[in-house]
């Protein structure tokens, strides 16, 4: 059937440990905005060398994942002095209702782009909630996604520009929704087939991937592997190649690949995304 959009890129018990013994410089706290569960994470007050507003960043989890999945990125950036938050996606986490937590996997994933759409969606509202918070600079936003969560991110900046968001981080995604359908045809057939012709037309006609290729002079990060399954290299490494005729800043686009790691995150991955975060914020 080929691997899971939901790639094993949580917390074992070792990394939820040093999460936790970092808890005494960072605070992490649960809320709602909008009646979006999210999880905030940043430095806690005292360890802050200045009373300056911090910048924010959004990270978006994977498919048939949760925000908790996401504590280890969100840790690596809230120690560059960031304002983290971390929500859950519709139908997932804490937002995933009994009918739709029934499905298989493959019946889940057949709402997979309408989930996109929709969490793209929420994203300028959560902005807006911290433009009122007295700890956060909204005007120096950030996002990342990892795997939907990336796809997500490029939904959001296709749809609703990039006014207002510094920074991007693409980790085991693409702009090119497309793409993952006809890999699927081979990969995992029982998700192909589930997709109607009408329907995988519309994904191609609507996908970010148009828009994407306009980015010019947009700090973004893109990390993606040789061998995965889920996310085939090829359309990503042409996105790439194709923005780099237009950015006229190249330390502003970087793409760098793994190999032998498959649909999943590392801990490379992870600090270069913190990295990236602290260069462009």
């Amino acid at each position: 059937m080929g691997q899971h959009f939901n790639s094993n890129h949580g917390c074992t018990f070792g990394d939820l440990q040093v999460i936790f013994e970092s808890m005494n410089t960072l605070t992490l706290h649960s809320t709602k905005i909008h009646s979006i569960p999210v999880l905030e994470m940043y430095p806690a007050v005292e360890q802050r060398a200045s009373l300056r507003p911090l910048p924010l960043v959004i990270v978006f989890h994977g498919f048939d994942s949760s925000k908790e999945r996401k504590l280890q990125n969100a840790l690596a950036i809230a120690q560059q002095g960031v304002f983290v938050v971390m929500p859950d996606a519709v139908r997932h986490g804490e937002r995933e209702d009994s009918t739709f937590a029934a499905l298989t996997y493959n019946q889940k994933a057949e709402s997979l782009f309408d989930i996109i759409t929709e969490t793209a969606a929420e994203i300028d509202s959560i902005i807006q909630h911290y433009s009122q918070s007295s700890i956060v600079d909204s005007s120096r936003c950030g996002l990342e996604g990892t795997s939907m969560g990336g796809m997500i991110v490029y939904e959001y900046l296709a749809r609703y520009g990039r006014e207002g968001i510094r920074a991007a981080v693409s980790i085991i995604s693409t702009p090119d929704f497309g793409s993952i359908i006809d890999n699927s045809k081979l990969q995992n057939p029982e998700f192909y087939q589930s997709y109607p012709q009408s329907k995988i037309n519309r994904v191609k006609g609507s996908q970010p991937l148009p828009q994407a290729l306009k980015l010019r002079d947009f700090p973004l990060l893109l990390l993606n592997s040789e061998d995965d399954t889920i996310i085939p290299i090829l359309p990503v490494r042409t996105f790439h190649t194709s923005l780099t005729h237009q950015y006229t800043d190249a330390r502003q686009l970087r793409m760098k690949t793994f190999r032998d790691t498959g649909h999943q995150t590392t801990q490379t991955m992870i600090r270069e995304s913190a990295e990236w975060f602290q260069r462009w914020l």
